[in-house]
């Protein structure tokens, strides 16, 4: 529906820009307009959670059942839980604990090689939870997905 409504404006702004260029009216601000309109479309592409459409492939994951520890950026309360997979640029995980999507987090965990080269093993990453889905049960943990913006190994974790 986002993706429509983008094309939509793109198609309407384009119109008015080619009347405001043949008949020199508004021209500038109908120009600004539609550029503005194309950054949001290529934006939208580049970044649509649509495996088809995405124009920079997806990280690879690699299946991974670690401990990772995690909190919101600026309090001082860690939560566990469990890794399902692990990518160069996020994590999904399993835990007690909902958060709330684009929340800031810090995380430790230990990253496989094939995933990080030179920054594996255990590492202290930034970054915020992009995902959360509701346990199927009471008795089932909550899943939540997370990107990273910042990774850097962390000597002395266990």
């Amino acid at each position: 529906m986002r993706a429509a409504a983008l094309w939509i404006l793109s198609a309407v702004l384009t119109v008015l820009w080619l009347l405001g260029w043949a008949f020199d009216v508004g021209g500038r601000l109908i120009h600004l307009l539609l550029v503005l309109a194309l950054i949001a479309l290529i934006t939208h592409l580049i970044t649509s959670p649509n495996g088809e459409r995405r124009i920079l492939p997806r990280a690879e994951r690699v299946p991974a059942t670690t401990q990772i520890d995690f909190r919101k950026i600026g309090t001082g309360d860690w939560h566990s839980g469990t890794t399902v997979n692990i990518s160069r640029t996020g994590v999904l995980f399993q835990a007690e604990q909902l958060m709330a999507v684009n929340t800031p987090v810090e995380m430790r965990l230990q990253v496989p090689p094939q995933v990080a080269g030179q920054v594996s093993g255990n590492v202290i990453s930034k970054g915020y939870i992009v995902r959360t889905m509701l346990p199927a049960s009471e008795e089932s943990p909550a899943t939540l997905a997370a990107t990273f913006w910042e990774s850097k190994r962390a000597e002395g974790l266990s």
